[in-house]
């Protein structure tokens, strides 16, 4: 795995491990590990996401496709056919996926080619279950299309994909109200389009690093200096081994869309902790 940052591995590390042992006193070198393992699939999405071969908006529709398909029960071939003809960028986002939660698929060892060569050689079912898990982030409760008689239609869950559930959004009527079951952590949603677009990548690896923080340390604190608060200096630090510029203005329209409470998806579909199984789908 190529280093993507400016510093070696084991200088990132021990900065991680002085910016965790903040939080925490115990696990400290494992939870560093794990931190800088979950920066480094956070970085290379956001590297996809400002890359011309990756089409934010073309990826997701193929892991919609992708996912649909293996909800419901086409055959090999079909998903085969659906791997091959998705969108660029779609294989190595579903490959970095796949390796990250390989563990709690419980498939037997991990694949050691291409995630397609090894979809050609599997058996349907386990290709269903790793493309029902890799797809998404987990489901979110959206509400019915708004009838002419005041009613709504039924309310059904749909499948979170890089950061969003169709209708989460307002496309179905008004925006969807978030489902809180932690008020300790509300993840931000992609930013909008007035006027912002030129940051909206930054503002999505916050949005990444916060999981990833989270994920390891439990904690998560809003707004402040990173000088107050470890997560904000893991955040800084972050950018700064990557060279990438504008980390205060993307925390401050990060901060801003926390507050506003503009999240697209719920708190509960928060990625699990490496190598533990994805929650359940949330119970209303």
């Amino acid at each position: 795995m190529p280093n993507i940052l400016k510093q070696t591995r084991d200088d990132c590390l021990f900065s991680l491990e002085c910016t965790v042992k903040r939080r925490t006193k115990t696990d400290i070198k494992r939870k560093a590990e794990q931190l800088l393992h979950g920066t480094e699939e956070s970085l290379r999405i956001y590297a996809d996401r400002i890359s011309s071969d990756f089409r934010f908006a073309a990826v997701r529709k193929s892991l919609l496709k992708l996912w649909k398909a293996a909800e419901k029960g086409e055959g090999k071939q079909i998903l085969l056919d659906l791997l091959s003809s998705s969108a660029p960028g779609t294989m190595e986002y579903l490959e970095r996926r796949a390796e990250r939660l390989w563990p709690s698929l419980e498939l037997g060892p991990i694949f050691q080619s291409d995630l397609l060569t090894w979809a050609t050689h599997a058996a349907e079912e386990d290709i269903k279950t790793v493309l029902i898990r890799c797809c998404t982030e987990g489901r979110q409760l959206i509400k019915g299309r708004k009838r002419p008689n005041g009613k709504r239609s039924k309310s059904n869950f749909e499948p979170v994909i890089l950061g969003s559930a169709d209708g989460a959004d307002g496309a179905r009527g008004p925006m969807t109200a978030m489902f809180i079951t932690n008020f300790n952590f509300w993840p931000a949603p992609k930013s909008s389009n007035s006027g912002r677009s030129s940051i909206d990548a930054e503002v999505e690896l916050i949005t990444h690093l916060a999981n990833d923080w989270y994920r390891v340390t439990g904690t998560f604190e809003t707004g402040g200096r990173s000088d107050h608060s470890p997560m904000v200096e893991f955040i800084t630090s972050v950018f700064e081994w990557a060279d990438i510029k504008g980390v205060e203005n993307a925390l401050r329209v990060y901060w801003a869309e926390l507050k506003a409470r503009k999240a697209r998806s719920a708190p509960d579909i928060l990625p699990s902790p490496i190598g533990e199984p994805l929650p359940d789908t949330p119970t209303i």
